[in-house]
């Protein structure tokens, strides 16, 4: 038995102990919370802050179109700023699921006949998609998943070398009809390691490709003991993997807080995670053996072991639409 075995036992036994012994709560790793201490958090005409979903789906957008200012505006709030939204924009759709959101968009629908039942959904423009608006709306430093001073060069590497194609989104995934992975913006985590984590767990999933190990995959809906399994497979193998990189599992709680809420659907079975570990060291098998470096990995090249200190910018808060 190999030491790497060895190690790999003794942390899915953790794990099973974690799971029989206490009841366990999982918390997500990634929080829009996280980005309200960005520069480049995305805002309203009037600096304050989106929340939530919004938040996220926004800073992601920006990331994937090289945005530079922080600020989205409404139509009719381009407008009243004496702006213009250029003929190829497209607009961000922004859900009114706060209060907050409902507000400004009250604001944009008032007169129109319509009320706040009929709010929905809203389309925002990032002012680097108008022309014409006061020059505090633009910023001078683009939005830079990569430049991200928390990452680790090694790391950076590591995932560089799997030739996994990373999107940078909402929320994490792994989509199995297109072959790629998703992860929220780095940002979205309050530690590097919380987000080589998450990324490790949907590269576990991305190993059961059919042209890799060739798991089968089951929609939740349809086989919820199918989804169930590949899930305590991808959380082992995460942790596993972290033990080969030499991240902090901190805890090992977390993983088996997010193992004992899929065991429920196996009928709180501690057996199935000993199978589930056999695969699991599989897939970390197959991933460490990757040299194969892929141009769709959002943290490559690896950043600066001392990156340059940031220019500071004041955040100017625009003058409200007369």
């Amino acid at each position: 038995m190999t030491r790497n075995t060895d190690r790999y036992d003794a942390i899915t036994q953790q794990i099973i102990d974690d799971v029989t012994s206490k009841a366990l709560q999982w918390k997500a790793w990634w929080s829009a919370e996280n980005l309200l201490q960005h520069e480049l958090c995305p805002r309203h005409y009037d600096n304050t802050p989106f929340t939530g979903k919004n938040a996220i789906a926004l800073f992601s957008r920006a990331i994937n179109k090289h945005f530079r200012s922080p600020y989205w505006l409404t139509f009719c709030q381009a407008i009243a700023f004496r702006g213009t939204v250029v003929a190829a924009a497209q607009p961000s759709l922004i859900l009114c699921d706060t209060p907050q959101e409902q507000a400004y968009r009250s604001r944009e629908v008032k007169g129109r006949g319509k009320t706040d039942r009929d709010i929905d959904l809203y389309k925002v423009y990032n002012a680097d998609e108008i022309v014409g608006l006061p020059p505090c709306f633009y910023g001078d430093a683009a939005y830079s998943d990569v430049e991200d001073e928390r990452r680790m060069d090694d790391l950076e590497l590591f995932f560089f070398r799997t030739g996994a194609i990373v999107s940078v989104k909402t929320k994490p995934r792994y989509i199995p009809l297109h072959d790629t992975v998703e992860m929220p913006p780095f940002a979205c985590f309050d530690t590097p390691a919380k987000y080589y984590m998450t990324l490790a767990h949907e590269l576990i999933h991305w190993t059961g490709n059919q042209s890799r190990l060739n798991r089968t995959f089951n929609k939740r809906e349809e086989n919820l003991q199918g989804y169930a399994k590949e899930e305590l497979i991808a959380e082992l193998g995460a942790s596993f993997l972290a033990a080969e990189l030499g991240l902090e599992i901190r805890p090992l709680e977390h993983h088996a807080a997010y193992i004992q809420s899929w065991l429920a659907a196996l009928n709180d079975n501690p057996s199935f995670i000993h199978s589930a570990s056999e695969e699991a060291q599989k897939a970390v098998r197959y991933i460490t053996s990757l040299r194969k470096p892929s141009p769709y990995y959002p943290g490559f090249p690896p950043v600066s072991s001392s990156p340059p200190a940031p220019t500071a910018r004041p955040k100017p808060k625009p003058p409200r639409p007369g």
